[in-house]
């Protein structure tokens, strides 16, 4: 049977296959018609060769990422699967041609190639500023139609990628070293040619270049016999001017294409926002430059007051093309971007229209809302102070002016965008600083350090508000000015201290303490071996590290260790307060993605591999090893940041553990105090953090819960909901996202909603609440927790956005664990905190007042499913819904944070009588087993017979395996298998 038979005989019924249409190096095309929806559309099928060398699941994640993407330059994806064993994806019929049959035809005109070049180059800066690149930009790639071009195929390249893990740090190796083509040599930058892991968005931006070039000249800019001498050429060799070979390009246009092509990415646009804007400006100049040229031939022959006219003309159209631009398309980009509270973006864009559109309220009124002040004093003065956004290429720079400054106008932050100052003197260190707007009297002050103390980064001093036990007694205390080290310490920092016989040293040493027995000095050395009983980190062996970590930093050290190395090294480790200061927690949605925490990597990578830059300018905070400070939590010690093995809002987080754990995550980093510190004793004290004995309390009378149930109740009210959005690109499922009303206020909850497409309605149905990540900025569709395995199972899981989540954030308030303080350090107290809970569990309820809506789901058998915080909040939920009829919770406890009543677990907990799986890790030290989560299962009303508790060998994870047994078998017992 043919290709085309086989692909027609398993689409049978959705898709008829009309004709193929075209072959390249990854696909077959083929022209089909849309059965069920009556339109043409083109299938791509991977070939074989390809399909072979991917995984089919691989391939399905990632093509996915072009589902997502919704632009007038972009090709939407409509649907994809696996087809008799082809891979297979559809995109609407474009009718037209591609880029690559168009400049079959002839020579391009200058104002035709920057017309369809800017739509691609939209279309592409669409993508990066979604966190998506496109990997293989080329003719091939682009369609043009009704005077417009799209682009094609994003994700593809991607797929055809296979992850491989080396030492060090991950890769990414394509194909090609297999012998299978996925791209064009001549589009690929040198960085791709080279297999340099430091391939990035600029990737994309070389290709454009190439892109312009061939669209101008008629070939790319460089063509050899085989693709490896075009790869050596991309390497080495310098493009011949575009202006040589098309002496009527302007030279703006000519120098934005030669920036695209530079062989260090550095050099190029950072962005393909900033090449945009670029082309925005050639664009609105019309076609001026062919106008001047024109004027100067009238010139030449003596036509003088003609040339007057005809500038006299050029300059009204000019200026008249630039006002159409800024209200046609400036306008409501700047529109967009306030919305997404993309602050920096806006404040860039709101200066061109200003100059266009000065006196126009609308821009005044978007300039009011994108623009922020800062006030900013340097000792010494006369520094120099640039910006860029935080997330961005750092390499982009733009020059604010030199200290001091006063309200000089910079980006606002937002929980979406953040600015990033760079302090520069000749001299002195270079500063950095995230976020640096100012609002009130005082500007802010900062001493450069000395350009000897580079590798230190400066604290400002401050005040911090110290809770007392149950929230009373407030207490404040003043951080003096610090200086942090800008890295953990290093393996080769630490050898030092090994060979200097630290070991020895009894004058370095805290006095050991076990379990609050005191240990003589040989008992409490002896602990710290390697691995071949030598002293040294838990993690080494024959007294020294492994080969080529020497810059990685030192793990499998306790407290003592770092303790003592700090005092070898003449500084101190910080304590919990200076180490919050630098780090700031506040700022983890933009710090966590780029860091070394939560991700694949297999272990730490080299201090300063990764870009997450605390708000001091301190780099691996967040993440790479955890680090000790001084602080003890009773006979336990603080360590902050999380590891690369933690889930990713771990770095917010106050972990104590035992001052002798040698965890292969456990680091250190380094400060010393720049001055006096009169509190120092009480910022080294004990945290006091509102413990409380789950062992002794007892939850409140059932009388008294009659009335806290009823701070969960509501009026009923119209619903209005609306179905916002369907994909169905994944196999497993069928992704909705729904909005409907909230229970308070006029706001609107959204939900997402994954239908199997392997069982039949009425759908057994999950309602899914997920751990600490879900309390940031974010898309739930990009960072959708609910397990997978479930859909898989055939039941449909409905996750919702339930209040200060996701796309519902807000940067007012951080209450993972109760009563605590804003993001701008202000005490909220419990009323705030009961008030936010209360609207989240009300999301919950009004969650299943939707589904009962739907004759595709059974409202018999709904479950409850909750990650951690999701699982703690079980028996809230639980206890206040009746149509909940199971639960399954992960990593769930009882927080020792007080608060009212009302939102208290404890008191909760007797009336969950619904069966109840609770799967719990052993090591957890976010809820730890015996004082948090015991109490916790066995508070729960629910039978002994209806009730499971399952404990692994595991910190706060679950061993997947076992979870997705021990689930379906839950579900299964209870709800019973699914109809197929």
């Amino acid at each position: 049977m043919t290709d085309t038979a086989r692909l027609a005989a398993s689409l049978t019924g959705r898709y008829t296959i009309d004709r193929q249409v075209g072959r390249g190096g990854m696909a077959t095309v083929f022209l089909a018609h849309d059965e069920k929806h009556d339109r043409d559309v083109a299938i791509k099928v991977l070939h074989e060769e390809l399909a072979a060398a991917v995984s089919t699941e691989r391939f399905h994640r990632e093509i996915k990422i072009q589902a997502k993407l919704r632009h007038p330059h972009v090709v939407p994806l409509l649907d994809s699967g696996e087809a008799d064993g082809q891979l297979y994806y559809i995109m609407p019929y474009v009718e037209g041609e591609s880029l690559r049959q168009h400049l079959a035809r002839g020579r391009m005109e200058v104002a035709e190639v920057l017309r369809l070049w800017r739509d691609v180059v939209d279309g592409i800066a669409y993508a990066h500023r979604h966190g998506v690149a496109h990997r293989d930009i080329k003719p091939e790639n682009v369609l043009v139609s009704e005077r417009h071009a799209l682009v094609a195929d994003f994700g593809v390249a991607k797929a055809l990628t296979v992850s491989a893990n080396t030492t060090g740090g991950g890769r990414e190796e394509t194909l090609t070293s297999a012998g299978v083509a996925i791209g064009t040599p001549a589009y690929m930058s040198p960085e791709q040619v080279s297999g340099s892991s430091e391939v990035d968005a600029r990737s994309d931006i070389y290709a454009l270049g190439v892109l312009a070039y061939e669209m101008l000249s008629g070939k790319p800019p460089f063509s050899a016999p085989s693709p490896a001498a075009v790869f050596m050429a991309q390497i080495s060799e310098t493009p011949k001017p575009i202006e040589d070979v098309r002496p009527d390009v302007p030279p703006a246009l000519a120098a934005a294409i030669q920036r695209c092509m530079e062989k260090d990415p550095a050099r190029r646009w950072s962005t393909a926002d900033e090449l945009l804007a670029e082309l925005d400006t050639l664009a609105s100049q019309g076609d001026a430059p062919a106008r001047r040229a024109s004027s100067r031939r009238w010139i030449a022959a003596g036509a003088a007051a003609l040339a007057i006219v005809v500038a006299a003309g050029l300059y009204l159209n000019w200026r008249q093309s630039r006002v159409s631009w800024a209200r046609a398309t400036a306008l409501p980009e700047l529109r967009r971007l306030s919305d997404a509270m993309l602050r920096d973006s806006a404040f860039v864009l709101i200066a061109r229209v200003k100059e266009i559109l000065p006196n126009d309220p609308e821009v005044q009124r978007l300039a009011r809302l994108n623009t922020a002040y800062s006030r900013l004093v340097t000792v010494p003065a006369g520094a120099r102070v640039s910006w860029t956004s935080y997330s961005a290429d750092t390499s982009n720079w733009r020059f604010i002016g030199e200290t001091p400054l006063d309200s000089v106008p910079i980006p606002p932050s937002t929980p979406q965008a953040l600015p990033l100052l760079k302090i520069e003197k000749a001299g002195y260190a270079t500063a950095l600083v995230a976020g640096a707007a100012t609002t009130g009297a005082n500007p802010l002050t900062l001493e450069l350090a000395p350009a000897a103390e580079s590798t230190m980064v400066r604290v400002f001093g401050r005040n911090v508000t110290l809770p007392g036990e149950r929230g009373a007694g407030m207490r404040t205390a003043r951080i003096g000015n610090l200086a942090i080290a800008r890295y953990e310490v290093t393996n080769e920092e630490y050898q030092r201290f090994v060979t200097a016989n630290g070991y020895g040293r009894r004058e370095l040493w805290e006095p050991f303490v076990a379990n609050g027995r005191p240990l003589t000095w040989e008992e409490g050395i002896r602990r710290f071996v390697d691995r071949t009983g030598r002293p040294g980190p838990a993690t080494w062996e024959g007294g020294t590290f492994s080969q080529g970590q020497a810059r990685f930093p030192v793990s499998g050290i306790s407290w003592y260790e770092a303790m003592a190395y700090a005092k070898f090294a003449g500084m101190s480790l910080p304590n919990i307060h200076q180490w919050r200061a630098a780090a700031g927690p506040g700022r983890m949605p933009f710090i966590v993605p780029l860091s070394n925490i939560g991700t694949a990597n297999a272990g730490p990578l080299a201090v300063g591999s990764k870009r997450g830059m605390s708000v001091s300018g301190a780099l691996d905070m967040a993440g790479n090893v955890r680090e000790w400070v001084i602080n003890p939590d009773g006979t336990r010690r603080f360590i902050l940041g999380g590891g690369w093995n933690d889930v990713p809002w771990t770095f917010t987080h106050m972990i104590a553990v035992d001052p002798f754990d040698r965890a292969p995550t456990n680091g250190m980093r380094l400060a010393k105090s720049l001055g006096a510190e009169p509190d120092r004793a009480l910022l080294e004290a004990a945290v006091i953090r509102g413990r409380r004995d789950y062992a002794r309390e007892r939850p409140r009378p059932e009388a008294e819960l009659v009335g806290f149930r009823r701070a969960y109740g509501y009026d009923p009210a119209p619903l209005n909901a609306t179905i916002e959005s369907a994909d169905s690109s994944d196999a497993a499922w069928i992704r909705q996202t729904i909005l409907f009303n909230a229970a308070y206020g006029s706001e609107r909850v959204r939900m997402q909603l994954l239908l199997p497409r392997n069982a039949r309605p009425p759908y057994q149905t999950v309602v899914y609440m997920p751990g600490a990540n879900a309390l940031n900025p974010g898309s739930s569709l990009q960072n959708l927790g609910a397990p997978a395995f479930m859909v898989a199972s055939g039941r449909a899981v409905a996750y919702p956005v339930v209040k200060n989540t996701f796309e519902r954030f807000s940067d007012a308030v951080n209450w993972i664990s109760g009563p605590v303080h804003n993001m701008s350090g202000e005490f909220l107290g419990p009323n705030s905190y009961r008030d936010e809970i209360v609207m989240v569990i009300k999301d919950v309820r009004r969650s299943i007042d939707y589904l009962a809506t739907r004759s595709d789901i059974d409202t018999t058998k709904i479950a409850y499913a909750g990650t951690s915080w999701g699982g703690r909040l079980a028996p809230l939920a639980l206890a206040v819904e009746p149509r909940f009829k199971l639960a399954l919770l992960y990593i769930p406890g009882l927080m020792t944070a007080p608060r009212l009543p009302e939102v208290d677990e404890i008191n909760f907990l007797p009336q969950v009588r619904v069966p109840t799986l609770v799967l719990s890790g052993r090591y957890d030290d976010v809820f730890p087993l015996e004082n948090t989560v015991l109490p916790f299962v066995q508070g729960l009303g629910v039978t002994e017979e209806h009730k499971r508790h399952v404990v692994y060998p595991t910190g706060h994870t679950l061993p997947r395996a076992g979870q997705i047994a021990e689930s379906l078998n839950w579900l299964d017992r209870y709800f019973g298998t699914v109809a197929r």
